[in-house]
């Protein structure tokens, strides 16, 4: 009798253990699943969305600042590593000319140092997308001049002084020309109220010649 018991609560205890084991695979799995989606790559809308809520520019806008901030302040605001400026100038010639193609581009001379390490970095690209050409571009900017932020907040409240601007004008003329079909509903309204009284009056007049 002893022997059933312990038989008993020995497979007991298997049943439970399988059952915990089957508890911890599923939340291993959850688990795994939740890491897998962190990892999921960001869409080209959600970028352009995070872009736009850290500078205040779409991805379009803040990528054209950079490049004009770039061109106008490589060498005089801020002077980037011999590494940076090749990646810069690599994911420019990218984002504007597409993958590197070395059956369209011309030939670099063989002592041409630094148009053939140009060359390899923009290479090294490979098939990246242009929005993550862009980000890349802007991040990398940032990251090695302290004075870019500051270049774009004072953009970013000049675009907002302009959008008031346009904003009120809108308004404006809105106004004006809700003033414009009052005046005109007025003018037709008191027409047709001297229209119905001559109507009136001509009326009277024939009543008394009869």
């Amino acid at each position: 009798m002893a022997s059933q018991n312990l038989e008993v609560l020995a497979n007991d205890a298997l049943g439970n253990g399988s059952e915990h084991g089957n508890t911890t695979e599923s939340g291993a799995s959850n688990i795994a699943e939740e890491s897998e989606n962190e990892k999921l790559p960001e869409t080209n809308q959600q970028r352009k969305w995070n872009m736009e809520r850290t500078w205040g520019f779409s991805l379009e806008e803040i990528f054209g600042l950079a490049l004009r901030f770039f061109k106008e302040m490589n060498g005089k605001a801020f002077s980037p590593t011999y590494e940076e400026n090749l990646r810069l100038v690599a994911l420019q010639k990218h984002i504007s000319l597409g993958p590197y193609n070395a059956k369209v581009c011309p030939e670099v001379g063989f002592f041409d140092v630094l148009g053939n390490d140009r060359r390899k970095e923009w290479a090294r690209l490979g098939s990246m997308a242009k929005e993550d050409a862009m980000e890349d571009f802007v991040k990398l900017l940032n990251s090695c001049c302290n004075l870019f932020a500051p270049y774009v907040t004072s953009h970013k409240i000049e675009k907002e002084e302009q959008e008031k601007r346009a904003a009120e004008r809108e308004e404006q003329e809105r106004q004006q020309w809700e003033e414009e079909r009052h005046r005109r509903e007025e003018e037709e309204r008191k027409k047709k109220e001297e229209g119905q009284r001559r109507e009136e009056a001509e009326c009277s007049v024939m009543e008394l010649q009869k």
